[in-house]
């Protein structure tokens, strides 16, 4: 599906930076809403038959326990998998379509973070809800186990962990294996053909661990702040070997990507620009804490060591 590129990065960014907000406002990694029925035994009263979920990563992690029947609605953000197109939209983080949501008549919303005006609705028409924050690694895994626990297929949320795990396990097997360990700047957005308002990811990201297992080193791993703008002049002090640019879901034509590249010329005494090591990826998974994570991490593996694993393997 095509989109407008300029709209769709202002999108993904706005997502990343209220994803990074709502794990710094909430302490708990994930917290099970209390209006959540339980038994006796602490679980579900009942097994919601229709759920509505409020984020991309929310609908990927539901699609993946093999569960998508259920889902009755999805946020306006959902373009994966491209099944999920063809479900009721319900608004998005700033503007929800209450009335929408009430008429699809859910008996479970599973919220991304702190989703305070999704709360209160579920509050006031008594719809259970589950709250799961998914930035880092340890959250997205306790979020997959969470849903899968809500939705009584604890076993194959436990299975779903295990395989992402090993598959995690697997690259950064490989990548400890290479002697190099390339430094990284990893350019979340920018203005166009400019190098002004420039951002990147913060330490706890899971992008930055996906980074680190896949054996590079974000030389932006110490920034404060949730979603960092950064300065040319500490590009400059900080010299990366790789400059990796995404721009995730975005129909952008082979042939743009030199004029991309090209931009970063105006500092030419960095390595990255030197060596020619700049990357666009566009790839709709970049961004998203949920199941694909690992693709992300594949993703930078062939990047940084296209070359050094064949020769150490």
């Amino acid at each position: 599906m095509k989109k407008n590129t300029g709209i769709l990065l202002a999108v993904a960014l706005s997502l990343i930076g209220v994803l990074l907000s709502f794990a710094f406002q909430d302490l708990n990694r994930l917290r099970p809403a209390a209006s959540l029925p339980s038994d006796e035994k602490g679980g579900l009263s009942n097994v919601p038959c229709r759920i509505i979920c409020s984020a991309p990563n929310i609908v990927e992690c539901v699609y993946a326990l093999g569960e998508e029947k259920r889902i009755v609605g999805v946020s306006d953000f959902v373009d994966y998998p491209t099944e999920a197109l063809q479900i009721e939209r319900i608004g998005g983080f700033i503007d929800p379509d209450f009335e929408k949501m009430l008429s699809l008549r859910p008996d479970l919303i599973i919220l991304q973070g702190r989703m305070q005006k999704h709360e209160e609705f579920c509050v006031d028409k008594k719809i259970p809800y589950l709250r799961a924050d998914m930035d880092s690694m340890n959250t997205i895994f306790d979020g997959i186990r969470a849903i899968g626990a809500v939705l009584g297929c604890e076993k194959k949320a436990d299975q779903l962990v295990r395989e992402k795990m090993k598959t995690l396990n697997e690259i950064r097997r490989k990548s400890s294996r290479i002697q190099t360990k390339p430094t990284v700047f990893l350019c979340l957005g920018r203005r166009a053909h400019s190098l002004t308002g420039v951002f990147t990811v913060h330490p706890s990201s899971f992008v930055n661990e996906l980074l680190e297992i896949a054996g590079g080193e974000n030389i932006f791993n110490d920034v404060q702040g949730r979603y960092p703008q950064i300065s040319k002049e500490s590009l400059l002090k900080r010299n990366p070997d790789v400059i990796i640019e995404f721009h995730p879901g975005e129909d952008m034509p082979p042939d743009s990507f030199p004029s991309l590249i090209s931009d970063w010329n105006i500092m030419p005494t960095l390595a990255a620009v030197a060596s020619k090591r700049i990357y666009i990826v566009t790839n709709d998974y970049l961004l998203v804490p949920g199941p694909r994570i690992t693709q992300t991490a594949q993703t930078l593996f062939d990047i940084l060591h296209d070359d050094a694993y064949d020769s150490s393997s």
